[in-house]
């Protein structure tokens, strides 16, 4: 319909109220609402779960009177990066105590200029540049004190002659020692047949032979996760006690051709030892791979 006003043309419409034509202006109100609730359901499945999101882990491994053993790992985050560890202690805040870089494997950082008897606390900071860009947990420990000197020391003489090489204590029971000893045989005289483990079970030492299929090694190292897991080793091969065996690894030439000097690890599915001439290998709980010291 059409009506005139003064000198301007208008035209109207007539509303339709009908249900077909309210139903029509309602569709796209209904669409949009449909795709908002879609909006925000999609939103809130995608939210992060914390164990997925990049951290640094930082764990105190052991703490005596002067050194604290600090492990550093990296969590959701594949590629190597670089960090700082700084201590809060009695000499201020912030002390820098080591840097380094730790991708996926850990890394552990000794600090050898701890007091006795003080308590610190460390952070493990992510370094981009200048910026610092994560952050580890404050972890805080307290150093022992030094031993007084009430301590009565005893001497144990372990066979005729020999050396020790490396020594591990469960507990005050339950003490490992590794070496060359010799002991007198039945008629009093040496015996020519080293000895090469020595075990202490907080009565008296069992010297005992470890052979590595015939042969008699001298043990120079030695590491354990546990009383049933133990790792030793000498010249090139190294040897590890289940608890009720020994069982002795072929490394092969080409991937470590050395004297066994030290043995470290997280567990047996991660065991390094280390050599002369700068020989290292590490053992992923099925293989050894050969590891470039650069020396």
């Amino acid at each position: 319909m059409f009506s005139f006003r003064g000198r301007r043309f208008q035209r109207t419409e007539e509303r339709d109220d009908t249900p077909c034509n309210e139903a029509k202006r309602m569709k796209p109100m209904a669409i949009h609402l449909v795709v908002s609730m879609l909006l925000l359901l999609l939103s809130c499945s995608k939210s992060t779960d914390p164990n997925d999101l990049p951290r640094i882990k930082l764990t105190a491994e052991n703490v005596i009177s002067k050194e604290v053993w600090l492990r550093v790992k990296f969590i959701n985050i594949n590629e190597p990066r670089e960090f700082v560890l700084e201590r809060d202690g009695p000499e201020g805040r912030g002390k820098q105590i080591a840097t380094g870089r730790t991708g996926k494997a850990d890394t552990l950082v000794i600090d050898t200029t701890a007091l006795p008897r003080t308590v610190y606390a460390y952070k493990a900071i992510q370094l981009e540049g200048r910026a610092r860009t994560l952050e580890s947990d404050v972890v805080q420990v307290q150093t022992l004190d030094t031993t007084s000197h009430a301590v009565q020391w005893q001497i144990d003489t372990l066979g005729v002659r020999g050396e020790i090489y490396d020594v591990w204590a469960f507990s005050r029971d339950n003490i490992w020692a590794v070496g060359e000893i010799y002991l007198r045989d039945s008629t009093g005289n040496q015996d020519p047949v080293k000895y090469n483990l020595a075990r202490w079970n907080g009565q008296k030492w069992s010297i005992e032979r470890v052979y590595y299929g015939q042969s008699l090694i001298t043990f120079r190292a030695m590491y354990a996760f546990g009383e049933s897991d133990v790792w030793v080793g000498g010249n090139t091969q190294p040897m590890h006690w289940n608890g009720s065996q020994w069982q002795k690894y072929d490394v092969p030439s080409t991937v470590f051709s050395a004297y066994i000097y030290k043995i470290w690890g997280t567990s047996s599915s991660n065991v390094i030892i280390v050599g002369t001439n700068g020989s290292i290998a590490r053992f992923n709980g099925s293989t050894w791979q050969k590891m470039d010291s650069g020396t």
